[in-house]
């Protein structure tokens, strides 16, 4: 009797010690902190990882709506932000590539009257100074820009502006540091802004969604692929679903993740003047290159626009904050989760200090992920964010 009383709770303690061991496995998602704030505030900003391991944060509208020209330095070993050179040009909506030389291109995005530019700017870390580059051959806003293997840069799509004569761009530019002019390259099937650009593991650049000319409400599921060797555009399968302003990552398998967004999927409108769509998705694909297929994920747990995915160096995808619901009216979330390509699974990851969207993530040399900016609050309602945080896996 008493051996068997012995064995029953040795056991009891084997399963007990496991239960707790996978418990603890699985609660083990990361742990979010703040740190030091921005000296200005900022959304729809840009924040690029340096060579030297500091992040640059450029541009963005501020506490006023407006856009500037000021940027700072974060520094992680400090936990503090220095104020660097300022732009020539202020500028939201715009997009910074850190270039093989260490300096940044910056390109495009909206001015202070809010229409689009074309003018472009490098920034030299060694110096903290900006100069001028030549500009774009189109002013553009909401466009991407991806490092091509070869050190030149492919500008794709954008705006000139989102009121009912607005022009959207299919044109491609392609920006090559040595020389420095740009030149058009073949443009796209279709015409769009707020897509997504992934330079996948073969060289090419998949384009995914984005919205036309009617605003968030009129997204896109179509996809293309840019071939930098033959230079031309060549059509790839559609995603499942229509949807712009969503995230793309590519995973180290080689496949793209794909999330949340505006998708006219699920459109509805809030009946203001003018209407505001309020489509926002909380689904997930996945492009398999190999056969130009895209296969269902599972869904996240909250809908999201506006959040930002980064791929954490075990492999894992982290998505923060975005806009979803608070009732009716689209509001900032401070929720995050992380997506495992192995299991394919989410898990919950914690809240930030704040609810945010159109933020920036950047993934530093510790493998820690420094959030920043962003606005917080309600469509009617919402207040640029100087704050940052650090999300640690």
């Amino acid at each position: 009797m008493k051996r068997l009383l012995i064995t029953t709770i040795t056991i009891a303690v084997v399963l007990l010690t496991t239960f707790l061991s996978r418990a603890t496995q699985e609660s083990l998602t990361g742990t979010w902190s703040v740190t030091g704030n921005m000296s200005n505030r900022r959304v729809l900003h840009t924040a690029t990882l340096l060579s030297d391991g500091r992040v640059l944060v450029t541009g963005g509208l501020n506490s006023g709506r407006s856009p500037t020209g000021t940027a700072e330095l974060y520094d992680r070993s400090a936990g503090t932000w220095t104020v660097t050179g300022s732009m020539a040009s202020a500028r939201s909506r715009h997009t910074a590539t850190l270039l093989t030389n260490g300096r940044v291109l910056v390109v495009g995005g909206r001015d202070q009257s809010g229409a689009s530019i074309a003018t472009a700017e490098l920034y030299d870390p060694q110096t903290g100074t900006w100069s001028s580059t030549s500009s774009m051959n189109t002013a553009r806003s909401y466009h991407r820009a991806s490092l091509l293997s070869d050190g030149t840069v492919l500008v794709t799509g954008g705006g000139h502006g989102f009121d009912s004569g607005a022009l959207i761009e299919k044109t491609s530019e392609i920006y090559d540091p040595r020389t420095g002019p740009w030149r058009f390259t073949d443009h796209m099937a279709i015409a769009r802004f707020g897509h997504t650009a992934t330079l996948l593991s073969d060289g090419k650049v998949l384009i995914a969604g984005g919205a036309g000319r009617g605003g968030d409400c009129t997204t896109t599921g179509t996809t293309e692929l840019y071939d930098p060797v033959s230079a031309i555009w060549e059509p790839a399968h559609p995603m499942a679903a229509a949807r712009g302003f969503h995230s793309a990552t590519l995973l180290l398998n080689g496949k793209v993740l794909i999330t949340g967004g505006s998708t006219i999927e699920q459109a509805d409108l809030i009946h203001t003047v003018p209407p505001i769509c309020v489509a926002i998705a909380q689904t997930a694909e996945l492009y398999e290159p190999n056969s130009d297929r895209w296969i269902r994920a599972e869904s996240m747990a909250t809908r999201r626009q506006g959040q930002t995915a980064t791929l954490l160096p075990d492999g894992r995808v982290l998505v923060a904050g975005g806009r979803s619901f608070d009732g009716e009216i689209p509001a900032s979330v401070f929720t995050s989760e992380v997506y495992s390509s192995s299991t394919g699974t989410w898990s919950p990851s914690g809240v930030m200090s704040i609810a945010r969207a159109y933020h920036t993530a950047t993934l530093m040399n510790d493998g820690r992920v420094l959030v920043c900016g962003g606005h917080s609050g309600v469509t009617f309602n919402r207040q640029q964010l100087s704050t940052a945080e650090i999300y640690a896996p």
